[in-house]
């Protein structure tokens, strides 16, 4: 009789750590899935989100065509607008971009700030596919090139593991329709987060003046952007 109880037992524990593997698989499964408890994007269909957007891309501009010096100069700005421009203005300056498209499967995109990096939070996919792709980035400026550093990738609220730049491209494979690499604006952005591109920290201006990006400082729910407008080239 010893024997058969042996065998149940072993049975039984096999049967156990099945059960704990497919429980293990089923919370996975539902934490990526899983939309992140800071992602709450603000509603670009409504009026005051509208005009903080606005306001925000306003000031910026205001703010870049001041008749200045080379003095260096400082702009703050909020995660709230940042937020608020992505929601209503976002979609609108990208139609004006010949060379840019937002795949119609790539959501609202929302940020948040400490002082440590950015995340940038993008729901990707439709229907029972859909998911929130987390980006962790560290900016800053190399060699008149700004760099955002990706340095963790998520989805919904898991972290994933291994080269970021990698993991990120996988999950975008698993929630969005074939072909969505493919896009040339989500390879160049892909190209963006790894690394691999920077973005010139020259801003030019319409009357021939240039804006040299300097520095970036983050803190909790904020920017600094440290600039000095320089003179038209020769």
């Amino acid at each position: 009789m010893k024997r058969p109880r042996r065998l149940w037992g072993c049975l039984l524990i096999l049967l156990v750590f099945v059960l704990a593997l497919a429980g293990g698989a089923a919370w996975l499964w539902r934490q990526a899935h899983a939309t992140p408890v800071w992602y709450s994007p603000p509603d670009p269909g409504a009026q005051p989100v509208a005009t903080l957007a606005e306001t925000v891309e306003y000031r910026m501009t205001e703010e870049f065509q001041k008749i200045r010096g080379e003095d260096i100069w400082t702009l703050r700005i909020l995660e709230e607008q940042i937020n608020a421009w992505l929601a209503a203005r976002l979609p609108e300056w990208i139609d004006h971009e010949p060379d840019l498209n937002w795949p119609g499967e790539f959501g609202i995109p929302q940020i948040r700030v400490d002082g440590r990096g950015i995340d940038l939070a993008v729901p990707v996919g439709v229907g029972d596919r859909s998911a929130v792709l987390i980006a962790r980035l560290a900016p800053e400026i190399v060699g008149g090139q700004l760099h955002l550093n990706l340095e963790q990738a998520g989805i919904g609220r898991l972290s994933l593991p291994g080269e970021p730049a990698e993991r990120l491209m996988s999950a975008i494979e698993q929630v969005a329709p074939g072909g969505a690499l493919d896009d040339e604006a989500v390879r160049r952005l892909l190209g963006v987060l790894s690394g691999e591109e920077g973005i010139s920290s020259l801003v030019d201006l319409s009357d021939g003046r240039r804006v040299e990006l300097l520095d970036l400082t983050l803190g909790d729910g904020m920017i600094e952007i440290t600039s000095r407008t320089l003179p038209p080239e020769p």
